[in-house]
């Protein structure tokens, strides 16, 4: 209890046995704090264990202290560590790439951490969240009704019929779209040039499997939609009559 109120005051250890480690370790813990904690011996394991992120040295680091950690440094270069605590957002699409490599304000790694049990979704969070919802929402459906009086868009052969029947290559313009568009992805992901220059990593086949499951679920859905819609041509086409009426 003595340590764990004047833990907070304390800047420095010295001599620290392994149990002073872990002792040290659970004051910060009792008082709501998040520990890292970095070792390379065999007697800072049980302290990098009972750690909330153990971080282990790649090099000298001994067998023991690498198994207890949660983080090995590979280049057992202590910056990493604050150069893993800015990289906090991956993104995809240029855009969102280039903001992801936009340089951190430094005055975010001199605040304060949040609390242990502060939580992600604030009050002022929320609001915001539903503030640009509303406007997103409101704005899409603007732009659909208007869109949708002339009966132009329902006319087109892609909202209607399933891509099968059309032809995968009947629209040459929309395979180019989509040839760049994925060549652009693989480029930024396996091309070292930019790797370096949106920060990226290789994606195993593991990795690409899943996300073409996840990605073409919305396309095999709707698919679905169209060739059960298609099974009844005069309600579908009534129903579009009677809206632009």
């Amino acid at each position: 209890d003595d340590l764990k109120a004047v833990i907070g005051s304390i800047t420095v250890f010295a001599r620290t046995a392994p149990k002073h480690k872990m002792a040290i370790i659970q004051a910060f813990q009792s008082n709501g704090s998040i520990v890292a904690m970095t070792g390379d011996g065999v007697n800072d394991a049980p302290a990098l264990k009972i750690a909330d992120i153990g971080i282990s040295m790649g090099k000298s680091g001994s067998d023991v202290s690498r198994e207890a950690a949660d983080i090995i440094l590979v280049n057992d270069e202590f910056v990493t560590i604050l150069d893993a605590v800015k990289e906090d957002i991956l993104m995809d699409g240029p855009p969102a790439q280039s903001l992801g490599v936009e340089p951190v304000d430094e005055s975010v790694m001199r605040q304060p951490p949040r609390k242990k049990n502060a939580p992600i979704l604030t009050p002022a969070l929320i609001m915001r969240v539903l503030t640009c919802s509303a406007i997103i929402v409101a704005g899409t459906l603007f732009t659909y009704i208007t869109e949708m009086r002339d009966g132009i868009v329902t006319a087109r052969d892609t909202t209607m019929k399933s891509i099968f029947k059309l032809g995968i290559f009947s629209n040459p313009m929309f395979n180019l779209a989509v040839a760049f568009s994925l060549l652009g992805q693989l480029l930024v992901i396996y091309l070292p040039f930019f790797q370096a220059v949106f920060q990226t990593e290789p994606l195993g086949l593991d990795d690409i499997f899943g996300l073409l499951v996840i990605t073409s679920s919305v396309f095999w859905i709707d698919e679905f939609r169209k060739h059960y819609h298609n099974q009844k041509p005069e309600e579908e086409y009534g129903t579009v009559m009677a809206m632009e009426m």
